[in-house]
């Protein structure tokens, strides 16, 4: 909708109308559009387009392309009257819109994200609260391209939002999960909840579920191919930092067992003189002496994002759970991320192999999940 007909009233003519516009957005994204012959109905309305199931849209096209960066701006459009059909007067007038709000996002959203969702509820259609969130709150305002974006949306999520890592259960709080028509796994996602912040004093629990899934989210809001991927199972983890500054490689050293005493060891291991302000240290060593790391506690799976499509090593992956890892190659990340020496003893105490004991068997294990069901 250009304008509505208290705009307008003083050029309508009985029986609805039609003028030539143009219009400017000074110093934002949109530029150079081009002029439009526009009609109006009897009631001063614009005859055009639906778009989520509201008629009276138009569209005008710009020649100009929009900035390369994600961005935010606020701007009104002034419009010029340069004819009005079957009028002589009203000609050369100005009208200018109320504020407006420009988002600038590197690609069409994809999916679960709808630009042209025209359901009842549109739900699917990028929400300007989401939009505000990822380009503000998140900080990905002025990032050129897919890298930068997901680095500093990876580099919020898991150290500024006020979330912690459930070290006790490693529960999803903002996840839930489906089978699609065709048998396969995928993720609903509570939106509106996760985008409230936590604190220090009472961060949010949250797991790599919850993580994976605001990474595809709002990495895909920005028009970014990342995928949520999931790798089952895990294992021992090296010494990594864990959402909520925990450094650990002993993830659930909270967890109880049925009547309140703990289920791993709890030992910890505290340099002052080399911690970083506002960390956590929850390792590790040698707990019996002879490297046995049996009392120590495991990703029993793990998800995280990569960046395009295919399935090889070279995929790189994000992570704002597990270390806030960035950028990073499929089998780097792995290699960085998954004890093996504490994984291949497990297995041997099993009698079996059921961790993996590679990082190249780790990558060819990694499946991907949709995440849809926004909310």
């Amino acid at each position: 909708m250009i304008c509505d007909a208290n705009t307008i009233e003083s050029m309508k003519p009985p029986g609805g109308f039609t003028l030539d516009l143009n219009a400017v957005a000074p110093n934002v994204a949109i530029a150079g559009l081009q002029s439009k012959t526009v009609t109006f109905n009897a009631n001063g309305i614009s005859t055009g387009v639906s778009i989520a199931g509201v008629n009276g849209f138009v569209e005008f096209a710009a020649n100009e392309s929009t900035a390369s960066a994600v961005n935010k701006e606020v701007s009104a459009f002034d419009w010029n009257v340069t004819k009005i059909v079957n009028k002589t007067d009203g000609i050369g007038e100005a009208l200018t819109t109320d504020a407006v709000t420009f988002y600038t996002v590197l690609d069409v959203p994809k999916d679960t994200w709808n630009v042209n969702d025209s359901v009842a509820d549109d739900k699917n259609q990028p929400w300007t609260s989401a939009l505000k969130f990822t380009i503000e709150t998140a900080g990905t305002k002025d990032a050129e391209d897919s890298v930068s974006a997901l680095s500093q949306l990876t580099t919020y999520l898991h150290s500024g939002h006020g979330l912690k890592y459930d070290t006790e259960e490693g529960r999803g709080q903002y996840v839930g999960y489906y089978a699609t028509p065709t048998g396969v796994r995928a993720y609903s996602f509570d939106t509106t909840n996760y985008m409230i912040p936590g604190t220090l004093a009472v961060p949010k629990k949250v797991n790599c579920y919850d993580q994976a899934a605001a990474l595809t989210t709002f990495g895909r809001l920005l028009g970014i191919n990342v995928r949520y991927a999931h790798s089952d199972p895990f294992g021992y983890i090296n010494t990594t930092t864990l959402v909520g500054n925990i450094k650990s490689n002993n993830p659930f050293y909270d967890a109880k067992d049925s009547v309140g005493n703990p289920i791993y060891s709890t030992n910890s291991l505290v340099d002052i003189t080399t911690a970083d302000p506002g960390v956590t240290y929850r390792l590790l060593y040698d707990y019996d002496g002879s490297s046995n790391f049996g009392n120590r506690s495991a990703f029993g799976n793990h998800a995280f994002v990569v960046l395009g499509s295919g399935d090889t090593a070279l995929l790189k992956t994000f992570d704002a759970c597990a270390g806030e890892n960035k950028n990073i190659s499929l089998i780097d990340y792995f290699t960085k991320t998954v004890d093996f020496a504490a994984n291949a003893q497990k297995n041997a105490q099993l009698g079996t192999t059921f961790y993996k004991e590679t990082a190249s068997e780790l990558v060819s294990s990694v499946i991907y999940f949709d995440v849809n069901g926004i909310r």
